[in-house]
């Protein structure tokens, strides 16, 4: 059974071609251009979250927190424009396994 990926980022092109990327690396991938459909997971549970810290903001963080408590293997990677620490992450809501800057080439997300 492949590992199941969900991608929470709202630019449409970046997360077609993470799901490109991904489903040719051989992931079961769904993504969502909202952090409210992060909880809708008709396949089951992702095994891994890659969320844009831009579409998280402070309510999101509380979605990623619901999911996280359902499933506590769940691994959480943010994807951030700038290399600047997200604000979101010095507040402490949630600590994420992995943290990748925009842009990044597809072979970071294997490691």
């Amino acid at each position: 059974m492949s590992k199941r990926i969900l991608i929470l980022e709202q630019d449409s092109i970046l997360r077609e071609l993470l799901v490109e990327y991904l489903e040719e690396e051989g992931f079961s991938v769904r993504s969502v251009g909202g952090a409210r459909q992060i909880l809708v997971n008709p396949q089951g549970p992702p095994d891994l979250l890659l969320a844009s810290t831009r579409e998280l903001g402070a309510s999101g963080w509380r979605e990623v927190e619901i999911l996280k408590e359902s499933h506590p293997l769940l691994k959480v990677v943010l994807l951030a424009s700038s290399h600047r620490r997200p604000a979101l992450l010095s507040e402490g809501h949630i600590r994420p396994d992995g943290l990748l800057y925009k842009p990044f080439e597809p072979a970071r997300l294997q490691r």
